[in-house]
């Protein structure tokens, strides 16, 4: 019922209610009217406020879609439409392969789940492995107040779906967005102190002609290893596909292969580990596939998020996957600039 509807029937309601009021006060007398009204205003009063309750995820979600449905109208970019094909592309894949991460376990960076974690006491514990050398990554930096409201919904949505060790959520004040690597496990690029600093530096000089990035998310997608990815638009502020250049031409020594597309602009927020626990072990891969689905889509109901990305980082992964797996790093933070028009 829209709020148009809904002030009709109260008002309808209200005027039946004042002709069996009259009626019986004529019948009953003045003071019994009065106690009426006060029984009458008191439920109302209850009708309305549990009505507003009800509504207001609904029109919070609603509103949001439509700012982002009018933000994309009004801003819509190169980079923005092909990152959109990309995400649609992304969504797919679950489809074509399937959930792999419930077969052999087997990541996007072909290690296998037991490489990553491991089972303590009932509890999920990251597997911390040395990176020999270091990997070095610049990623943009999540805003950490969006960081926490998207952790907080993800967990509250999934958690009662899956056992305890089935889940892994990433750290929150952790949200990154990958942007170069000047040193990757497939392309090592060993690095002397010197060099490394070398490489601080013309980082700090491309955030120091980058501004900062309003961002809105488009969809979070489920990956077939078993990760859930936040998939963003840019509403404002310096591309990403325009500081991966920048900083391809600012760190020459880095892998000529770099690891994502130049428009993407994507973070991990948590990777799945099991199968729901609804999920019957006689129960087909496609009815697994669905239950899974419909808690993507539980996800892109319930998640409307904007955001600021302030920070580019100089990262230096010392285990693998640090940043993942709240492993040990060094990080040099630099600040992104504010538009001068405002």
């Amino acid at each position: 019922m829209n709020l148009i509807a809904f002030v009709k029937t109260v008002d309808q309601v209200l005027a039946f209610m004042e002709t069996a009021w009259r009626r019986y006060a004529r019948m009953m007398g003045t003071r019994s009217l009065n106690v009426a009204y006060i029984l009458v205003f008191v439920v109302l009063c209850s009708w309305l406020l549990l009505a507003s309750l009800i509504q207001t995820p609904r029109i919070r979600v609603q509103q949001c879609r439509l700012l982002q449905s009018l933000n994309d109208k009004r801003t819509s970019s190169y980079s923005n439409d092909e990152r959109l094909k990309l995400y649609e592309n992304m969504t797919g894949e679950l489809d074509k392969q399937g959930p792999l991460f419930l077969g052999d376990g087997k990541t996007s960076q072909s290690l296998k789940l037991s490489d990553l974690f491991s089972v303590i006491n009932g509890k999920i514990v990251p597997v911390h492995k040395v990176a020999n050398p270091p990997v070095r990554a610049v990623v943009l930096y999540l805003d950490p107040d969006a960081a926490h409201e998207i952790k907080q919904t993800i967990e509250s949505i999934l958690s009662r779906h899956f056992p305890k060790t089935g889940l892994w959520f990433q750290d929150p004040d952790l949200y990154h967005f990958s942007m170069h690597h000047a040193s990757h496990h497939q392309n090592p690029v060993p690095a002397t102190l010197e060099e490394i600093n070398s490489e601080a530096a013309a980082v700090r000089q491309v955030a120091e002609k980058s501004l900062i990035l309003e961002i809105e998310l488009e969809r979070v997608v489920l990956t077939p290893s078993g990760v859930l990815v936040g998939c963003w638009q840019v509403s404002k502020g310096t591309d990403p596909a325009v500081i991966r250049e920048e900083l391809r031409n600012a760190l020459p020594r880095s892998p000529a292969k770099q690891l994502y597309n130049p428009v993407i602009f994507y973070t991990s927020f948590a990777r799945i580990l099991s199968a729901p626990l609804t999920a019957r072990k006689d129960y087909s891969a496609d009815a697994v596939l669905e239950i899974l689905k419909g808690l993507v889509s539980q996800l892109n109901q319930n998640l409307c998020s904007k955001a600021a990305v302030k920070e580019l980082w100089y990262v230096e992964e010392l285990d693998l996957l640090a940043l993942a797996l709240k492993g040990r790093t060094r990080i040099r933070r630099f600040q992104l600039q504010s538009d001068p028009k405002g």
